[in-house]
């Protein structure tokens, strides 16, 4: 069994989902036996865990299965206790929980990482790099909006000039890195540069110290951390801060686009929720605030200095060499938290320019406007779509029709009292003639105070995929009516043999007393069989409204029991009834009564041919799933809002393939059997305001259930 630890950080309560049911487990190693294990490059088995499904199937979707890599703190790494952990960890387990979503955590390198995606063992690789002017993720992957903007970090011993000015001085010393690091990414390719590569920022460090290199290149939040646990911490220093620019996401496999949308929303709910900012104060502080305070204290250090000047102008030359030195230093910090904030401003101006870039080149288009109207985003793909031209930042919405189609009509003002219209998609006729259908949502946006301030409009062309779907359904729709022309020709010509059979010998027995008979027997059973195909047809394509009335199941179920009951003991087939008075439903008496009568006679059959294939297969006796009790059991229950009738078979049962066709139209696997039992049993259910639900496994039997609705409920 792997080492597992549940749990996740504590954050601020979801305001768009409820208390998400996330349970979150960190597995450190697991070996299946007798089962091949997927590893890593030069590395133990990795643990499988349970696989996403396709994008498709998004109910499928248990577990989140995440590669970590156990040495970049405080990002992501492995503490004294084996356990993952850091800023990465803790925006990880917000999006899974923010998603619903069990997150594993497995700590591997990079390498083994992208191996293990690859190989599907793992679902997603957390804080995967993507530098500046990068045109796909880290190892060519799908990657994720940003968990973290920042830079690479150039460090050196206190003192040093020559890498003051970034990478302008690189070439002229020995350079320490982490081997996969973006600055490793970057310099590689530089014959001039000459670099020692290490497995992890602290050995690269570790060599910085053992004069070994002139420099450490890392992340300036990995190097910080690092340089804060050293007691030599003093004789080093972060010469540049901002020489690479380098962003992490988490990265998951090309075709992965369900599961690449759910993180981004993921990260979208956690940032607007404030557990996102929870988790930066955590790691990181509040640099801002903390230099912010150090100005203030600076300046009433300064304005007492002053203070005691003025007041003891006349003082001693010792004294005034005391308020000098406290000037000195006070200026000292002065300009230490000028220059941090310095740095601050540029870090704004980063993100500022970093956000930029991702709304111009996002597939999506994205406009926003204020509460007045005006317009204060407009990215490239919203111009294109919208035909908005000029540019309609700085512009009232209404002058654009396309902006008007979807915000006019009292839409922004409902949207500004905080209501949300997500997924719509309406058909627009652009000026220059084009149809499109556009895919749309419309959201509050809110400042830092979660107060409501403008609206986001954000829209993709969903032209393409609309007419794609349609022609998928037009081609489904072909082969049903196939199926059901081909079930009705079936159906129809049997009997119409049959009696062209009586016809064509009805000139020659004429007087054969014998065929005169067989024939009245046989030409008006055919006749009827066709008539009911008939009737059956038009009750399901065409089906009559119900008569529906406040019915007792219970009392219901039991009266068609009992007409079924003689004939079913002279089959041979052992039928159990647990249907008890006191449920009231509303529904049509009669079609309910059909619906029991369908089901019943189906499971005997379903009995008899089970029984038909045992017998005919003697070492199968052992295995007859019937033995021990009733072949047929129909029990009838109530919970707070719904009434069940269960039939319960032991018969031979069906396989996923059967099971899966079993309602379409003249599909049957009985001899003699038409095919339209089933399908309008359901279609009566539904008419009623039921729902029909079916499982059933082979060698076990079938269960087929009908729930109704309380009366009054």
């Amino acid at each position: 069994m792997p080492a597992v630890r549940s749990g996740s950080p504590s954050f601020p309560p979801r305001r768009r989902r409820g208390l998400a049911l996330a349970v979150t487990a960190v597995l450190l190693a697991a070996v299946v036996p007798g089962a091949a294990q997927p590893t890593g490059p030069g590395g133990p088995p990795v643990a499988p865990g349970s696989s996403f499904g396709l994008d498709d199937a998004p109910a499928r979707y248990e577990i989140l299965r995440v590669a970590v890599d156990p040495g970049m703190p405080p990002l992501q790494f492995v503490d004294s206790g084996g356990r993952p952990t850091g800023f990465f960890v803790d925006v990880c387990l917000a999006i899974g929980e923010a998603e619903g979503m069990a997150v594993a955590l497995y700590p591997m390198d990079r390498r083994r990482a992208e191996a293990a995606l690859s190989a599907g063992v793992v679902d997603a690789i957390l804080g995967a790099t993507y530098s500046a002017g990068a045109q796909e993720g880290a190892a060519g992957l799908p990657i994720s909006e940003p968990l973290l903007a920042s830079a690479v970090a150039v460090v050196s011993k206190a003192g040093e000039p020559r890498y003051a000015d970034g990478m302008a001085r690189l070439a002229d010393g020995v350079l320490a890195l982490r081997r996969g690091s973006p600055a490793y990414d970057f310099l590689k390719a530089i014959r001039a540069v000459r670099f020692n590569e290490t497995t992890n920022p602290s050995d690269a460090l570790d060599l910085l110290v053992m004069g070994r290199a002139d420099a450490f290149l890392e992340d300036r939040a990995v190097a910080s951390y690092l340089l804060r646990g050293r007691p030599d911490a003093a004789g080093f220093e972060i010469s540049s801060s901002y020489w690479l620019p380098v962003e992490y996401g988490i990265a998951v496999r090309p075709g992965q686009e369900y599961l690449l949308y759910r993180l981004n929303q993921g990260l979208g709910a956690i940032k607007e929720s404030g557990a996102y900012s929870v988790a930066r104060e955590r790691w990181f502080g509040d640099s801002e605030r903390a230099a912010m305070l150090r100005l203030r204290n600076a300046l009433a250090a300064f304005a007492v200095a002053l203070g005691v000047i003025v007041i003891g102008g006349g003082g001693t030359v010792w004294w005034n060499r005391q308020l000098a030195s406290r000037v000195r230093s006070s200026t000292a910090e002065l300009r230490s938290a000028n220059e941090q904030l310095e740095r601050l401003v540029g870090d704004a101006e980063d993100k500022k320019e970093f956000i930029a870039q991702i709304l111009e080149s996002s597939p999506r288009g994205l406009v926003t406007c204020g509460s007045d109207g005006l317009v204060s985003v407009c990215n490239a793909r919203a111009r294109e779509i919208g035909l908005l031209s000029p540019d309609p930042v700085g512009r009232h919405f209404s002058e654009y029709p396309f902006l008007s189609r979807f915000l006019a009509g009292g839409r922004m003002e409902r949207v500004l009292s905080g209501e949300a219209f997500p997924f719509e998609t309406v058909e627009w006729h652009r000026p220059d003639g084009t149809r499109l259908y556009v895919r749309s949502g419309l959201y509050p946006q809110v400042d830092h105070a979660r107060a409501v301030v403008g609206v986001i409009f954000s829209f993709e062309d969903h032209t393409t995929e609309k007419a794609m779907l349609e022609r998928l359904a037009e081609r489904a729709k072909d082969e049903a009516l196939g199926r059901i022309v081909a079930g009705i020709a079936h159906e129809i010509r049997n009997p119409l043999t049959s009696i062209k059979a009586f016809v064509e010998l009805l000139p020659r027995k004429m007087n054969d007393p014998r065929f005169l008979r067989e024939m009245g027997a046989y030409v008006p059973r055919e006749v009827e069989r066709v008539d009911k195909l008939i009737r059956d047809l038009i009750d399901f394509a065409r089906p009559r409204k119900p008569k529906r009335s406040v019915v007792d199941i219970g009392s219901l179920v039991g009266s068609s029991i009992a007409l079924l009951a003689p004939s079913l003991a002279k089959r041979g087939v052992a039928m159990e009834s647990g249907s008890r008075p006191g449920m009231l439903a509303s529904v049509d008496a009669d079609q309910v009564r059909q619906c029991v009568l369908n089901l019943v006679l189906n499971a005997a059959d379903a009995v008899e041919d089970a029984r038909s294939q045992r017998e005919g297969d003697p070492g199968s006796g052992s295995d007859d799933p019937g033995s021990g009790g009733p072949d047929i059991v129909v029990s009838t229950s109530a919970s707070e809002a719904a009434i069940r009738v269960e039939v319960r078979d032991r018969g031979r049962g069906m396989d996923e393939a059967t099971l899966a066709r079993v309602l379409e139209p003249f599909y049957t696997t009985k001899r003699g059997g038409v095919g339209l039992g089933l399908p309008l049993s359901k279609q009566y259910v539904e008419e009623n305001g039921g729902r029909l639900e079916l499982s059933s496994a082979v060698g076990v039997g079938t269960t087929v259930a009908m729930v109704f609705p309380l009366e009054g409920r």
